[in-house]
């Protein structure tokens, strides 16, 4: 702002914020203040997309849920995709008896770009494009994967839609301690975060017991990439890091 003051412009062209809407799906799911039973959790993914994408800058952003009922999905999200600018949906894309997104999306007309990674947490994750070039995310249904996604994929196309991505300001960290990975997948690890009387910054992993274990992530900075063609990783091993 000083800059632009100094340089004397009063008006300046910004990129517009998307106009985001996000959708959770499941017959499991029972919104903060609600009555719940023991066959039910909280709907929590929604709010923590949300809340994120909001810090990203993408400050127009709507929350919806549907159960697991392809009429209710299919026009449900006919109505948002018309509304919005990008769509981020969190469940049902696995292979699951009652995951129903990717056929829904694909009735829909919206072309898949991708339907699986090969990581951990987050493999079922799928992306498409919409008929009229609008981007639709649905990540996996468990908090960690959800998470996990969403910061590795959507915030930075949140970024790059604002033109506000660097790929020159990739934050590096050392591991603190070594780690092992038998499967052939890169693997995204929590990690908390200290720092050397060198000044670098190491990682200690924080691992969740499952991708459901959303509350171990409490106290992370982010998380750190590991790649797939390595099983074994010596402490001091430089990662590179995604913050929440």
């Amino acid at each position: 702002m000083a800059v632009l003051a100094a340089a004397g412009k009063a008006s300046v062209r910004v990129s517009a914020t998307p106009k985001v809407a996000v959708i959770s799906t499941g017959d499991e799911l029972v919104d903060v203040g609600l009555p719940i039973s023991n066959s039910q959790i909280r709907s929590s993914n929604d709010r923590a997309i949300a809340a994120a994408l909001q810090q990203a800058g993408a400050s127009n952003v709507s929350r919806h849920s549907y159960k697991d009922d392809p009429e209710q999905l299919r026009n449900g999200i006919r109505q948002l995709l018309a509304n919005n600018d990008m769509l981020v949906l969190s469940g049902g894309v696995s292979m699951g008896k009652y995951d129903y997104l990717p056929q829904v999306l694909a009735e829909l007309g919206i072309r898949v770009i991708f339907h699986k990674i090969t990581q951990r947490p987050g493999l079922p994750m799928w992306f498409g494009m919409s008929a009229d070039n609008k981007p639709v995310f649905a990540l996996p249904g468990n908090p960690v994967s959800a998470l996990v996604c969403l910061t590795r994929y959507v915030l930075p196309a949140i970024q790059q839609s604002l033109k506000a991505n660097s790929n020159s300001n990739h934050e590096q960290v050392a591991l603190a301690q070594p780690l092992s990975f038998d499967a052939e997948l890169s693997w995204f690890v929590p990690v908390t975060l200290e720092y050397a009387a060198d000044g670098r910054a190491l990682a200690t992993p924080r691992l969740t017991n499952t991708s459901g274990d959303f509350c171990a992530l409490s106290g992370t900075a982010g998380f750190i990439e590991l790649p797939c063609e390595a099983n074994d990783f010596p402490a001091g091993y430089v990662a590179r890091l995604f913050r929440w």
